[in-house]
């Protein structure tokens, strides 16, 4: 007669199974020492012998994945930096930028991705008339006309830049960390500490075509790598604590149209400004 479902459960070798969490004791081989039977030593002892360890536990990635962008800009650090071999490289050789470029272009020209000759030739004359080794750069809400010079340190913080931001660029979208651009746009991010002073204030960053992030601080080369030397895959994990400054503050994420006619800034807050205006802003106490 065959086996009910019932009576199948009652079975020896099921209430064994069933005893040891689902695992037969035939698929271990027993120890020499055990305790009188098999069935002791499975008692007395871990659910698994020693032979056999437990499977171990699976750990989920905390990296973000990383996703390529075909309207995002490509890393060109030519474009951006000087010759490498030589540190008084201005003009620029061998395919590169120059110091005339690199010291008047920041993280705000990098995250829109726009050069500006007259802020360039401005650098330029900067750097071969004095002794100075910075330069005057575009700032958020030049462009518009509405903004002067952030001369508190205090208004350094996001919704005054977001403004700022907005106000320049009325193509530029606020979205979200995990959000999709729409076709024409490649996200930025912008970053800010909580204690603003000469050291640092505010900061951009930009994602790339291959998916990974990148940034120029200030006068300083562009760069793919955090605080840490490591790739940027999301800005919000990435190691933003520098030597001078921390960067602890996420404002906002955005999407940037491809289209340099779409974008827009200046080196100078109003009409009114003269190069001298623009030479002793670069000798002021407010980072530029």
């Amino acid at each position: 007669m065959m086996k009910t479902r019932k009576n199948y459960k009652r079975t020896k070798r099921t209430r064994r199974k069933l005893k040891h969490g689902g695992v037969s004791q035939q698929r271990y081989s027993t120890p020499p020492n055990y305790y009188g039977s098999p069935q002791n030593y499975f008692r007395t002892t871990q659910k698994y012998p020693v032979s056999v360890p437990p499977p171990r536990k699976r750990t989920r990635r905390t990296f973000k994945k990383v996703v390529p962008n075909r309207f995002a800009p490509k890393f060109n650090p030519k474009s951006w930096n000087s010759f490498p071999k030589d540190p008084n490289d201005i003009y620029g050789k061998d395919g590169w930028a120059g110091l005339g470029r690199q010291r008047s272009h920041n993280c705000y020209t990098y995250f829109l991705n726009l050069h500006n000759k007259e802020t360039q030739d401005l650098c330029i004359d900067r750097l071969l008339t004095t002794n100075k080794k910075t330069c005057g750069k575009p700032q958020p809400g030049y462009a518009s006309g509405k903004y002067n010079r952030i001369t508190d340190y205090k208004d350094y913080n996001c919704p005054v830049l977001d403004k700022r931001i907005l106000a320049d660029n009325p193509y530029i979208k606020r979205t979200t960390r995990d959000a999709v651009c729409p076709a024409g746009y490649y996200k930025g991010a912008l970053v800010v500490t909580d204690k603003p002073g000469r050291n640092g204030t505010y900061h951009f960053y930009r994602q790339d075509a291959d998916g990974y992030w990148s940034h120029k601080d200030g006068g300083r080369r562009a760069t793919k790598y955090d605080a840490a030397g490591q790739l940027i895959r999301d800005v919000e994990t990435a190691n933003r604590k520098y030597k001078n400054v921390d960067y602890n503050i996420v404002c906002n994420n955005y999407c940037i149209p491809s289209d340099p006619k779409k974008k827009r800034m200046s080196i100078r807050p109003t009409k009114g400004w003269t190069n001298s205006n623009v030479f002793n802003s670069a000798q002021s106490n407010i980072p530029i």
